[in-house]
């Protein structure tokens, strides 16, 4: 693309027809042929690599701050070069988003749930459908693993350009408050937002400074999409809804557009299972819970909207089955072990709530926290599950540069406020061994933090670590 042309996305007056094919804010790709975006990162400012990008050939620049280069770059100044980016990066790539339906999902939890409830409707439709998100980048039979469940702008827009080249119609993608704040997703419009609900969670020093810079980055959702489904439940939706332009629809259990009733939790041969009405039909789901129903009222008015029929939806709710989330491991024993993505106070309580549904003769919770995160979610995850757990087994949980001591000390700050009974196994691996040996007829065993994860990360290293094979591992050795 002639640079003149690309430039015009930013409103920068340019003349030259250089011929552009990269966009880049890592100076280790960049060459002749880029534009290098300076970002200002948590750990690192993109302005000090600019020289080094410039000594790879690189000549054109967008900054925000001065910089000092040879004189035949080229440096194109802006206020904000992450919003910058994002309108190159959608320019570069034939700005793919105006071409494909776009569903973007908000809220503390329930966001990859929905995700894939959704695609499983969607399917049953026939139509061709493409995720980004926890789980990473997914198109056809093709997953690309991200760092970021909303990933940065330059990766968004590459990736819609490769998913409609092949044929994709809709994405949909986790829009989380990172991804907000970081200007990922500007200058995209929704055809549909969805807002599942809305916790303290992700406050730190590497993530949001308070609950209400969260909140804020939450709500631009709003303004981003063209109508919203959200959680009329939710005790911050007349927040999240001010200033909003477009229509608001709810959905929940209370006085709302879409009313959930009638609901029954039982299980048949295909394992545990929701039901419930909205309206004259009847629906069903084989995610456990009630917190389930809500995912499952967001993605049927989703697809009505859609114009998806009523087949389509109760088939693809039916078949949805999400890795790491809920899922369920029958043992010999008649104990049922369970993988949860539960990682912070919210979705653990309601990993509870909605296994006591099922009334379990115990449950035993293996857990951890992560390193370089919020200690406040330490403290709550520790209280919350000695609370619901008749056994809470403290384990490693991805503790990243943190010492691993440390994260345990300040879990116990929470667990000691409850009774329940609890042992540190520090190796996740023999924590889970150790509580399916330990296991009963009528036990639960949740297993929460990672979920669809296949890894533990230590002093930025990953190692391989796959726990539904552990769990069958151990189930074979009881």
């Amino acid at each position: 693309m002639e640079l003149c042309r690309l430039l015009k996305s930013i409103n920068a007056e340019c003349q030259s027809k250089k011929e552009i094919t990269k966009l880049c804010n890592n100076s280790k790709l960049a060459d002749e042929n880029s534009v290098f975006v300076c970002i200002k990162g948590f750990s690192a400012d993109g302005h000090k690599y600019a020289l080094s990008a410039y000594e790879k050939g690189c000549r054109v620049f967008v900054a925000s701050d001065k910089l000092s280069l040879p004189e035949d770059a080229e440096v194109f100044y802006c206020e904000d070069t992450r919003k910058a980016m994002a309108l190159l990066a959608a320019e570069i790539n034939g700005n793919p988003a105006k071409k494909l339906t776009l569903i973007g999902i908000t809220g503390t939890k329930g966001k990859t749930s929905i995700s894939y409830t959704l695609k499983s409707i969607l399917e049953k439709q026939g139509k061709k459908v493409g995720l980004m998100g926890t789980v990473g980048i997914l198109y056809g039979d093709t997953l690309i693993e991200s760092p970021n469940s909303t990933p940065e702008s330059t990766v968004i827009h590459e990736y819609l350009k490769k998913m409609l080249d092949c044929g994709i119609d809709t994405v949909i993608m986790e829009a989380t408050s990172q991804g907000f704040k970081l200007h990922r997703t500007y200058g995209i419009t929704f055809d549909v937002g969805i807002y599942t609900n809305l916790s303290p969670d992700h406050i730190g020093p590497n993530e949001h400074e308070s609950f209400e810079e969260y909140k804020e980055c939450k709500k631009m959702l709003f303004s981003q999409s063209k109508v919203i489904f959200a959680n009329g439940d939710c005790e911050h939706l007349s927040y999240m809804k001010e200033n909003c332009s477009v229509p608001v629809y709810t959905f929940g259990f209370g006085d709302t557009d879409n009313k959930a009733e009638n609901e029954t939790y039982s299980k048949d041969e295909k394992g545990l299972f929701t039901a419930f009405t909205c309206g004259s039909q009847e629906y069903k789901t084989y995610i456990p819970g009630k917190f389930s129903i809500y995912n499952a009222l967001a993605a049927i008015v989703t697809a009505r909207h859609l114009g998806i029929s009523e087949d389509a939806i109760k088939l693809g709710l039916e078949a949805t089955l999400v890795e790491g989330r809920m899922e369920s491991i029958p043992l010999p024993t008649g104990a049922v072990a369970i993988i949860d993505y539960a990682h912070n106070e919210l979705s653990t309580e309601n990993l509870f709530e909605a296994l006591k549904l099922y009334k379990p003769s115990r449950i035993i919770t293996v857990f951890g926290c992560g390193g370089n995160r919020s200690k406040l979610r330490r403290y709550g995850m520790g209280e919350i599950i000695a609370k619901n757990s008749q056994l809470s087994i403290v384990t490693s949980d991805n503790p990243r540069d943190e010492s691993l001591d440390d994260i345990i000390a300040d879990i116990y700050v929470g667990i000691n406020k409850a009774e329940g009974k609890s042992i540190v196994i520090k190796d996740r691996k023999k924590a889970i061994e150790y509580a399916v040996k330990n296991s009963k007829a009528g036990d639960y065993i949740l297993v929460i933090g990672k979920g669809h994860q296949h890894y533990e990360e230590i002093k930025g290293v990953h190692y391989p670590f796959f726990e539904a094979e552990i769990i069958k591992n151990a189930i074979s050795q009881k």
